[in-house]
């Protein structure tokens, strides 16, 4: 003989929902090399680059970020 007894439990809860994700996707195999160099060789970043390592890394990313949405805009 045992002394388990069985326990039965039901919960009823709903599970929350979760917010959609929002993908965006560039066509890189559509850059123009040509036009994507020209723009970034023109670009502040290699005209007049900052010498503040912070300033150099905000710089770097602001024109990388402008030459995308130019050459590869998101869709």
């Amino acid at each position: 003989m045992s002394d388990h007894l069985w326990i039965f439990l039901s919960l009823d809860f709903e599970r929350p929902v979760e917010p959609p994700q929002l993908v965006t996707c560039r066509n890189i195999r559509g850059i123009s090399v040509l036009d994507f160099g020209k723009d970034l060789t023109e670009s502040e970043l290699l005209e007049n680059p900052p010498e503040d390592l912070y300033q150099l890394t905000a710089v770097f990313f602001t024109t990388l970020t402008k030459l995308m949405d130019k050459h590869a805009p998101k869709v």
